[in-house]
This record gives structure tokens, sequence and C-alpha cells, in this order.
């Protein structure tokens, strides 16, 4: 009789012991996959593939780079006609990577309209380690401005 009750209450014990380590693990793996989707986002991204034309070795120099800290530095470069390749946009801000989503908010601040708050959003992003491909809402209107445009490190 007593080894049939610790052989019971060993049964009750393991079931419950695999019915929570299965439900953490769960979870934990979901954290994890965010986790590791986050930090390949991390790093100086160069723009190498988009739609529009214009010089490509001029814009090839513009990059965003993403930090762990949530800031991130956007570098655009634009040739204009007569002036060469020009600094068009240096901005700085925070971010959130929406990993559920596939979006990236960036906020920043832009010295042509003082103290306005602006927002960009990437959509659809793609990610690998070495490519990030998304479309892109200027403003963060709700309308893509540009499409599958493309980065790598």
């Amino acid at each position: 009789m007593a080894v049939k009750l610790k052989s019971t209450i060993l049964s009750i014990l393991v079931i419950l012991l695999s019915i929570t380590f299965n439900s953490c693990g769960s979870e934990s793996h979901k954290d994890v996959e965010e986790e590791i989707k986050t930090s390949s986002l991390l790093g100086k991204w160069y723009l190498f593939d988009y739609y529009w034309e214009n010089d490509r070795e001029c814009e090839t120099k513009s990059f965003i780079q993403f930090n762990k800290d949530g800031t991130f530095r956007r570098v655009d470069y634009f040739n204009i006609s007569g002036l060469g390749c020009i600094l068009e946009h240096d901005d700085t801000g925070t971010y959130t990577f929406d990993t559920v989503n596939n979006k990236i908010y960036t906020y920043y601040y832009r010295g042509e309209v003082e103290g306005e708050l602006s927002t960009d959003i990437y959509v659809n992003v793609r990610l690998t380690s070495e490519t990030f491909y998304s479309d892109y809402d200027e403003g963060g209107e709700g309308n893509v401005d540009d499409w599958n445009v493309g980065y790598k490190k």
C-alpha cells in the first residue's frame, strides 16, 4: 500500500512539473524569438536597393543605424543636378520595433519644422542577418511613400 501511494504521488509530481516546464518554455521561446529578431536589427544598414532613379553611388552613402539603447541615426544623401551629392537629412531619435506586426517606428525632431516631432514607419519589415527590406511610410500617415527599400550591413 505504501509503495502504491508513493508511486501515485511521484506520478502526480512528474505531471505537475512537466506542465509547469512546458508552459514556461513556450513563453520563453516567444521572448527569445523577439529578442533574436530585435538584436538582428541592431547595427548600421546602408541603402542599396530602391525603386527611384537617382545617382546610385551618392544614395548608397545613406544609412540607418539602430542602437541597443533604442536610439537611431538616419543619414540621407541625394544627388541634385549641378550640386552633386549633398546631405539631405541627418536625423537622430528613438525607435521601437513591433516584432509582431513587423513595423519599426522612428521618432525624431527634424530641423525643418523646429520642435515638431516626426514619426516614420518602416512597414512589412523583412529582416535577415545581412539584409533589411521594408516599405516606408514617411510621416506615419498610413500611406506608403517608398516600396521595397533595401538596406544591407
